[in-house]
């Protein structure tokens, strides 16, 4: 055979001799990466949505908890408050003092007035 090509028929060295034509994969590779840029950061920005979104939540759950126990003081205080006011009435005192400790008034004599 020779190295003249015959239509429709190929020679030993006609390949080899043959330019082959590179499609533009430059263009086809900027697309992909750009397409690929377009995901990664939709995904970022849908993360930091959920992050913030249970962030929220978990702060809410938080303050409930914060003004739970805060009705609970202020319960305590109340209620230690109106404790305090009734051991420091006066007829607590005067009772404890005659039954306790056997105190009476003293009698008119009995008082001495310093100036």
């Amino acid at each position: 055979m020779s190295n003249i090509a015959i239509k429709g028929t190929f020679t030993a060295g006609t390949l080899s001799r043959q330019r082959i034509g590179r499609r533009d994969s430059a263009k086809g590779k900027s697309s992909l990466i750009s397409a690929v840029k377009v995901i990664v950061i939709i995904l970022f920005a849908a993360l930091f949505y959920l992050w913030s979104r249970l962030e929220v939540v978990s702060v809410g759950y938080e303050i409930a908890e914060a003004n739970k126990a805060r009705a609970e003081l202020m319960s305590d205080n109340k209620r230690l408050k109106l404790a305090l006011l009734s051991l420091k009435s006066p007829e607590r005192i005067e009772n404890i003092a005659a039954n306790k400790f056997g105190l009476v008034y003293p009698k008119g004599e009995q008082v001495v007035i310093v100036r």
